[in-house]
């Protein structure tokens, strides 16, 4: 996981590194989702051996299953190429459709085809043997030296500072070095610029307005969208006869 990460967004998955990206969901299983110990050790293939036959026989020249077989046995780098390519070409669909194949990496505890994965500190746990995972994510502002960072508004200034001088206050009233008034003129003077500054950060912008009326204002709700990853929510909806 990135340093930065304060929520996760959404996960994708792909084959290959820079393209056929596929959505992916949260595990629901209770016991999450992981390998047989057969995938630490030997190649999990996702395209069975047979659907790659007839392609490694007319590459080579090959007349026999058997020969197509032992190419591919012999030379792994062959083997992976082209079940990337396969599963590039035939898995993803516009609609992002996950079609399930034969994963040879199930346990008695997992019964499900679709892509999925599970959270721990620091890492993502997917359902699939290899592959690249792309995700998006909410992230906290940080500077060079990866120390978080504010936006330049008066209302954060404020907050953060009264803020801390309500904390430091705080010991003082328990002690009568200062009056009750006085420190509930601080506490009120901090919840009075943290509500700003939540509201000047939750201000939508006009593009962000016309995204939202859009959204709002379809006849009929797109329950597919997060099989595109969300791309087209926003998108004013042409409905024709």
């Amino acid at each position: 996981m990135p340093c930065d990460l304060y929520k996760l967004g959404q996960v994708a998955f792909s084959f290959c590194n820079g393209g056929g990206w596929l959505p992916m969901r949260k595990a629901t299983s209770s016991f999450g989702v992981f390998h047989d110990r057969e995938c630490s050790n030997e190649p999990c293939m996702l395209i069975p051996d047979t659907t790659m036959f007839p392609l490694v026989k007319n590459m080579f020249n090959l007349n026999t299953d058997r020969e197509a077989l032992d190419k591919l046995n012999e030379d792994t780098n062959l083997r992976q190429t082209l079940s990337i390519l396969l599963n590039q070409w035939t898995v993803g669909t516009v609609n992002g459709k996950f079609v399930p194949g034969v994963v040879d990496h199930r346990d008695g505890t997992m019964f499900s085809n679709e892509l999925q994965y599970t959270t721990k500190p620091g890492y993502i746990n997917t359902c699939m043997p290899r592959g690249f995972v792309k995700i998006s994510y909410y992230a906290i502002y940080t500077d060079e030296d990866s120390m978080p960072m504010i936006p330049d508004l008066e209302s954060y200034k404020e907050a953060i500072y009264w803020y801390v001088t309500m904390k430091l206050m705080y010991p003082k009233k328990l002690k009568g070095q200062i009056s009750q008034g006085d420190y509930y003129d601080i506490r009120n003077s901090y919840n009075f610029y943290r509500k700003q500054a939540y509201a000047e950060a939750m201000m939508p912008t006009v593009d962000d307005l016309e995204t939202i009326s859009n959204i709002y204002t379809k006849l009929y709700p797109e329950i597919n969208d997060h099989n595109i990853f969300f791309s087209t929510s926003g998108d004013e909806q042409n409905i024709y006869n």
